[in-house]
């Protein structure tokens, strides 16, 4: 479960004010010349720009956070989840495993009643039969576009024990997981939209599991993904060539940069 931590962005925040500063002049005694309006003008442009990457990166952050911290919380059973040091503010509401690949994923609610949805990484021999079951076979939702087929079978199997305890239609989950759990989240977020639901996809050191039409497929569908990934993580790199070769490609937009550790992140919590 390290790598959970291991994986997570820090996204370097704009330490300088100086774009701002410029941008609150003082006041001359008479109206000075149109230039200098405008070189003003550009000055605040630029530093309302500045402000809303900064208010972006911060919500990245904080949803990169509850996302490791519920991947984190997927792989421990419900009945001691509240034990858990990142189970504050997070309940548990339901724990399902698919009986046939042994893939798993938890259910949580925050505080503020939003629902989480984390697919458990890999915990088992027959888990890593299920990530080497690469296949590619047709999405069976578009045989046009192709998908892993450990992932999709596994995704399959887990949906009708998930669906139960997810909202009604119209409503808004975080949908995550880790490692193997990336894959069958990617796959369960269609699933969400296609019941109605509106999944945010958030995936921590998960595969590429598709080629371009799935992901073109995914992204008509679902919208914006962020894949967290650690670039000195073995386990992704050591496929890179695999999923070159079969035309793989990331649903979303891939975050690699600055990664923190995990003692850093229980202290923030």
């Amino acid at each position: 479960m390290c790598r959970i931590f291991a994986i997570l962005v820090a996204l370097a925040l704009p330490t300088s004010t100086s774009a701002i500063a410029a941008a609150h002049v003082a006041a001359p005694s008479r109206r000075p010349p149109p230039s200098m309006l405008a070189a003003a003008d550009d000055r605040w442009a630029a530093a309302r720009e500045a402000g809303e990457r900064t208010s972006q990166r911060t919500d990245l952050l904080a949803r990169s956070l509850l996302a490791a911290r519920a991947c984190s919380l997927a792989f421990v059973p419900p009945s001691a989840i509240r034990y858990e040091p990142y189970a504050k503010g997070l309940r548990c509401v339901a724990q399902i495993e698919d009986p046939a690949t042994l893939s798993g994923a938890t259910v949580l609610e925050t505080a503020a009643g939003e629902v989480v949805l984390a697919c458990r990484g890999s915990a088992s021999f027959k888990n890593f039969g299920t990530t080497t079951d690469i296949g590619p076979e047709p999405l069976l939702a578009n045989p046009m576009a192709r998908v892993h087929r450990g992932f999709q079978r596994a995704s399959e199997g887990m949906w009708p024990l998930l669906r139960p305890h997810l909202p009604a239609t119209g409503g808004r989950l975080l949908v995550t997981g880790h490692s193997l759990g990336g894959g069958t989240a990617t796959l369960l977020a269609l699933k969400c939209e296609a019941a109605g639901l509106t999944p945010e996809l958030i995936t921590v050191a998960g595969p590429r599991l598709g080629d371009a039409a799935f992901a073109s497929h995914y992204r008509e569908r679902c919208g914006e993904a962020v894949h967290l990934v650690h670039e000195r993580d073995e386990v992704l790199t050591s496929n890179t060539k695999l999923w070159d070769d079969l035309g793989f490609a990331h649903v979303g937009r891939v975050a690699r940069r600055g990664c923190v550790r995990l003692a850093r992140f229980g202290r923030a919590l």
